[in-house]
């Protein structure tokens, strides 16, 4: 495999010149290209591509990335150096944690009208 920057000129009775490979990444959502790979697509029941989906990859390690897929519904491709299960789940909420303006969380009690 090759690139280049600038002109690159090949002499040949005949070549093919595939297009740009994608980097994929890896358990850690980290940029990766290995041995393994994998990729996942949703659709909805209609068949309808499901892009900007939160999602969660876990490999065999535990480790794992939360991204969201791609427009035409899919995900990166997920590299590994071995065969391994991948576990793909959807991360269809986020939770945080918001401060009620009558607590003070400084000593966990509540402030009353008294007082």
């Amino acid at each position: 495999e090759k690139g280049t920057n600038g002109n690159y000129v090949a002499h040949a009775a005949s070549h093919s010149l595939p297009g740009p490979q994608s980097m994929g990444v890896d358990t850690r959502g980290f940029p990766a290209v290995k041995a393994y790979n994998e990729t996942f697509s949703l659709f909805d029941p209609s068949g309808k591509a499901m892009g900007n989906m939160k999602y969660s990859v876990t490999g065999a390690n535990d480790a794992a990335h939360i991204a969201e897929t791609m427009a035409p519904g899919s995900t990166p491709r997920v590299h590994t150096d071995e065969p391994e299960k991948l576990k793909f789940s959807l991360q269809w909420a986020d939770i945080s944690a918001i401060e009620a303006p009558d607590q003070d969380v400084s000593n966990n009690t509540s402030k009353d009208n008294n007082g």
